[in-house]
């Protein structure tokens, strides 16, 4: 039996059943995302989280929630656990800034989208 119901299949390694249910929980939450309905989006990525901590879009989708409901520090946190995952995503550096920018934190928002500058200018050279 796995982890999540049903049985488990033997020749199934287990981290294709976590990335399974994690990638259910994350289509969960951006249907959540999709109805504005940015709370319960955040329980299903953090749910995602969970089950596989390794993947940066859980964190920066959630990130996006917390942006949406004015919950900056909480945006930020989900930014930089991204980031730390996968330190050339645009998309987590450019939501870190633009939460910084509404807490007033504007070092910290300048260098955010810095980086996240280079590393579109990057990706834009090697294509």
């Amino acid at each position: 039996m796995s982890l999540f119901g049903g049985e488990y299949n033997n020749n199934k390694p287990m981290d294709i059943e976590y990335n399974s249910a994690a990638h259910k929980f994350k289509e969960q939450g951006n249907q959540a995302y999709k109805n504005q309905d940015y709370a319960k989006a955040i329980t299903f990525y953090t749910k995602a989280i969970e089950v596989d901590q390794l993947d940066p879009s859980y964190f920066t989708n959630r990130a996006l929630c917390y942006y949406n409901l004015n919950k900056f520090e909480e945006c930020i946190k989900d930014c930089d656990r991204a980031i730390k995952i996968n330190n050339n995503l645009p998309k987590a550096w450019k939501k870190k800034s633009q939460a910084c920018l509404n807490l007033l934190r504007f070092d910290e928002a300048l260098e955010a989208a810095k980086q996240a500058v280079a590393i579109e200018k990057t990706t834009a050279a090697s294509n």
